[in-house]
């Protein structure tokens, strides 16, 4: 989704296999062979899963819509729950601490129109408020009441670079930088979410 096509497999906590392709469209034509070389790529079937993680959005209608279907479809078939992560979280889970360090997050993603998709969290990883999808004129509207004390924004994700560019044009009364690496979500960090959800009583989808 959102621009890309990734499989994560975890064993006993730790990533076993891990691949990604960058794409706008084919997500359906790549993600079951995707899927069948994870599997043949570690040393336990697709019997062995205990559970199936899924981005459920924001993103590429087609990509969410073939990945929710297809771990819907592998759930069913291998009889293991599958819990949903948002792009945003997955995102935002990938930056570490010292990256983030003294910074509120903004993550925005590519819709592939006038606007973005956007969300903030604080340094804890919490949610600032629901994700919108805004033009760049009203970024710093969104980001402004979200700040609190701090006033340092780390902006993150594949429409980082055009969120930016929106808050450069209008007068803000705040910092901001770039995350060192701007893409969507990846399949390690809905991985690891979906685990922990799992574990404390996550309702599954």
């Amino acid at each position: 989704v959102a621009g890309a096509s990734s499989v994560a497999v975890f064993a006993d906590g730790e990533k076993v296999y891990n691949h990604r392709e960058v794409m706008d469209r084919g997500h359906a034509e790549v993600l079951i062979p995707m899927i069948k070389e994870a599997i043949s790529s570690v040393s336990f079937g697709f019997l062995d899963l205990d559970l199936i993680a899924v981005t459920v959005g924001p993103g590429s209608f087609t990509g969410i819509r073939v990945g929710l279907a297809t771990a819907r479809s592998l759930s069913a078939t291998a009889n293991v729950p599958v819990v949903g992560v948002t792009s945003f979280e997955a995102v935002v889970a990938s930056i570490g601490e010292e990256e983030r360090a003294g910074a509120l997050v903004l993550v925005a993603l590519e819709t592939k129109r006038d606007d973005l998709y956007l969300q903030m969290f604080n340094g804890t990883l919490a949610k600032l408020g629901e994700p919108q999808a805004l033009g760049s004129p009203d970024i710093v509207s969104y980001v402004s009441p979200k700040l609190g004390r701090q006033n340092e924004i780390l902006v993150a994700g594949d429409g980082a670079e055009r969120a930016a560019l929106g808050i450069r044009v209008d007068p803000a009364s705040f910092k901001f930088r770039l995350a060192p690496s701007l893409e969507g979500p990846d399949a390690v960090q809905v991985a690891e979410i979906a685990q922990e959800r799992y574990m404390s009583g996550y309702t599954c989808l």
